[in-house]
């Protein structure tokens, strides 16, 4: 009873044996990395996908379904035009129609739909340095993504009839986007994402607790901001990572294989990004933050980040072949916004609906196949495991402020 109950407090505290790193922290895309299909005795491992996303959507408050560029508040017209007019230059509503009362009262509200699409390649690898207890990996990726973003008018049609009226309207919205710097309605970037670096320690328990095997551990890791950033100028632009953010983070789980070739397992992890001051859009008014009336520098602190991912995972259901369905829940916590311009006082920022805005949760059921080529090999070699993984988002633990993206890769794992 003593040996359970020291095995079942080390499983609580080492969680992290067959995790590998990935970025989570980005409201954008799901690079989620379930865990690595193990191999008796061999402990360090390496892997590469291709991936595809493709998303038009994203989560609001109550299962309601936004554009994406809505994520960062609702676009009105009326509202970017009184923005303008705040920074000390006319305002264009009124020179567009000085003398049309109706128009200069009423809100003047776009839809705004965007598609992000991206394509790339992720890899990694963990390499054991002192038995199977201490290891240390990285995961990077990179990719090229295009993005843009397209407006609806959904204005009040008993008040606005008239197509000229509702051209002029479109006219006037280009206008006021060149004249606060906004340069067009989409985005392509090719780079980088932020580079995780860790360091892990773990152990293993051979048939403890009505197990056959328990594999568990700790990684702490940093996350290097090599990512692509935002374009201020260019709404429909993303970040790859964490925007130019430095952090760190701890991550734990636990592998419990039940039987033979039937594990499962609990992943958790807490990320930090650092505060760091740089040049942000930030809105005067109520305008969504992408279209800030306001250029200056900010300095953001990012708020933290929590991960829950419980798995389960069928190996060699058939000479080889396997499955694992995980499912993902992420939940980002406020940000806090600090406007440090020098003339702040001038034309204050509406930094709180920047940080209301900023809290995002998502979450992911992820379908992933595997055939490892040396699992029926007498003597294995050097034979990979072939991986295909889907993430799909669902609505399970009220997601909101998170892109509905649909994420494929394929991929190979070399155990050694």
């Amino acid at each position: 009873m003593n040996k359970k109950h020291v095995v079942v407090a080390v499983a609580v505290a080492l969680w992290a044996q067959t995790a590998c790193a990935m970025i989570y922290d980005n409201r954008f895309f799901p690079f989620i990395k379930p865990p690595y299909i193990t191999v008796l005795d061999r402990y360090s491992y390496a892997d590469i996908d291709c991936f595809i996303t493709t998303a038009h959507s994203a989560w609001g408050d109550n299962d309601q379904e936004l554009g994406i560029p809505e994520m960062f508040g609702p676009y009105d017209e009326h509202q970017l035009a009184t923005a303008i007019a705040k920074t000390g230059k006319p305002n264009p509503l009124i020179a567009a129609f000085p003398t049309d009362n109706d128009i200069l009262m009423m809100e003047l509200p776009w839809k705004v739909r965007g598609k992000i699409q991206a394509q790339g390649l992720q890899f990694g690898m963990r390499k054991t340095i002192w038995r199977h207890w201490l290891s240390v990996g990285f995961s990077w990726l990179c990719m090229r993504v295009n993005s843009s973003q397209t407006f609806i008018p959904t204005f009040n049609e008993q008040a606005i009839k008239s197509q000229t009226t509702i051209d002029q309207l479109e006219e006037l919205r280009t206008q006021m986007d060149r004249e606060i710097g906004i340069t067009c309605a989409h985005s392509h970037q090719v780079g980088m994402g932020d580079l995780d670096l860790y360091v892990r320690a773990g152990d293993i328990w051979d048939y403890v607790l009505k197990c056959r095997r328990i594999q568990a551990g700790l990684s702490v890791g940093a996350l290097v901001p090599t990512g692509e950033r935002r374009l201020i100028n260019e709404p429909a632009s993303v970040p790859f990572g964490g925007n130019g953010h430095p952090g760190f983070y701890f991550s734990a789980d636990a592998d419990f294989e039940l039987k033979e070739d039937f594990k499962v397992g609990l992943i958790l992890r807490g990320s930090k990004r650092s505060p760091r001051a740089c040049l942000h859009r930030m809105p005067a008014c109520k305008e969504p933050a992408l279209f800030g009336a306001i250029v200056g520098k900010a300095r953001v602190n990012p708020g933290g980040t929590i991960i829950f991912a419980p798995y389960a995972m069928f190996e060699n259901l058939r000479d080889g072949f396997g499955a694992l369905v995980q499912f993902t829940l992420t939940n980002h916590f406020q940000d806090s916004w600090h406007d440090q311009r020098c003339n702040k006082w001038l034309v204050p920022a509406n930094t709180k609906a920047l940080e209301d805005l900023s809290y995002w949760r998502s979450s992911y059921v992820t379908l992933y196949a595997f055939y490892d080529f040396g699992k029926m090999k007498v003597k294995r070699n050097f034979e990979p495991v072939l991986t295909v993984q889907w993430d799909v988002p669902v609505n399970v633990c009220d997601a909101q402020n998170s892109a509905k993206t649909q994420k494929v890769a394929f991929g190979f794992e070399f155990n050694f």
